[in-house]
């Protein structure tokens, strides 16, 4: 068994340009998260990645909003997880754990309906005014990065 933290790895969900996205569950509560690790090529990279990665993390971390996905922990990659994993996963790599939101992405998604497109951009131009309120700033904003929720029978945008 694969864990990270306190989340036991189930499966890989997806890869980025510089990281992979990983299917998990709390040891604590059975919860799902998406855990993303970063791909790191070798040891000396790994110091500049951090420093980024931590940025995103305290960033993101203090955003709350229903239309951003919540943050749950983050760390570095131990040795035993670059083992198990015969070493795709890199020791000292950061990794991040968020909110799984199991819809998928909205470049995946139909939209159906005006109401449906208003609620959406509406749900996003609420969270794009906080986060740059805040002095964050996206700068990848595309239906890909933009994931949708299915949680309680109603479907979020995050």
């Amino acid at each position: 068994m694969l864990t990270i933290g306190n989340f036991k790895i189930e499966r890989r969900l997806g890869a980025g340009g510089m990281a992979d996205v990983w299917l998990a569950h709390s040891l604590s509560d059975g919860q799902p998260v998406a855990i993303k690790t970063l791909r790191i090529t070798s040891q000396d990279k790994v110091t500049d990645m951090e420093a980024r990665f931590a940025a995103e993390v305290q960033a993101v971390a203090g955003l709350v909003h229903p239309g951003i996905v919540a943050i749950y922990d983050h760390g570095q990659l131990t040795f035993d997880a670059e083992d198990a994993t015969f070493g795709s996963l890199k020791a000292g790599a950061p990794w991040l754990a968020m909110e799984y939101c199991e819809g998928g992405d909205l470049g995946d998604t139909a939209v159906t309906s005006w109401s449906e497109l208003h609620s959406i951009a509406t749900t996003l131009l609420e969270a794009l005014a906080l986060t740059h309120a805040s002095g964050v700033l996206h700068r990848d904003l595309k239906p890909g990065n933009l994931l949708v929720s299915q949680r309680d029978g109603a479907t979020q945008i995050k």
